[in-house]
């Protein structure tokens, strides 16, 4: 929950550790000195689950049921009766956390290069990202909670949850053109489109749902040896009635 909400149970997530491990595979074939054809593959990641230390405040939770008149004539007594610390109770705890079920998706990559003349590039780019097996669902579990009265609510002081976000198969396809302006200059733009694979009724904050991108960039070479490139990635204006979100991660890379 966001720190302003007034009704939710807070939880704060401290340190985190997972270890992983994934591998790409690619090929290049150049049909022609002016033609090259290209395909890769990098599969899911493997991952252990993400661990890590958190503390939870359900005090606005209980307030917001407290505040309800027609509980609160009888939440003294209930307090009393049931929780070891009766009406002063209180209602913050510390955990360890563990979360499965996050990981980076598979994707396989086919892509064309084309060189009309020697400064200039154009490239095509399709590729197929399996959010879907990757971001199904996360199952959250907090265990060993130290605070006596939530264990007491909870039953114990383990705490499990799921949260269902069961995206779909992204597509995106890419065009772009590099032209080496001058000996030490290069000049770049392109053009991404990316299919969403949020549910719209998974989406929220930050989702990205913007399709359409531009970019454009270039690199200073003042010799052989090293040289500076900077880039930018603009997010077209969704469709009517849809919010604005940032640049999709897989055109900003």
């Amino acid at each position: 929950s966001t720190p302003d909400s007034n009704s939710a149970s807070l939880v704060d997530l401290h340190s985190s550790m997972a270890h992983g491990f994934s591998f790409t595979l690619g090929g290049q074939w150049d049909a022609t000195p002016w033609l090259s054809f290209g395909l890769a593959y990098t599969s899911p990641t493997y991952s252990t689950p993400l661990e890590g230390d958190a503390e939870v405040d359900a005090s606005n939770a209980v307030d917001a049921i407290n505040s309800d008149p027609d509980f609160a004539a009888i939440a003294g007594f209930l307090l009393e009766a049931f929780l070891p610390d009766g009406e002063n109770a209180q209602f913050k705890a510390k955990y360890r956390y563990e979360i499965k079920g996050f990981s980076a998706p598979q994707t396989v990559s086919v892509g064309t290069a084309v060189w009309p003349t020697e400064r200039l590039v154009l490239s095509l780019d399709f590729r197929w990202v399996n959010w879907s097996a990757a971001f199904k669902q996360l199952d959250i579990k907090l265990k060993g909670g130290t605070n006596p009265n939530i264990n007491e609510s909870n039953g114990g002081d383990t705490i499990a949850a799921s949260v269902k976000f069961e995206w779909k198969d992204a597509y995106i396809g890419s065009l772009g053109a590099s032209w080496q302006a001058l000996d030490e200059l290069v000049l770049r733009g392109g053009y991404c489109y990316v299919s969403n694979p949020i549910p719209k009724n998974r989406m929220g904050p930050g989702s990205p749902i913007n399709p359409h991108h531009l970019a454009g960039g270039f690199t200073v070479s003042p010799c052989a040896t090293w040289g500076i490139s900077a880039a930018a990635v603009f997010a077209l204006p969704p469709p009517a009635g849809e919010p604005a979100r940032p640049p999709h991660p897989a055109c900003s890379s």
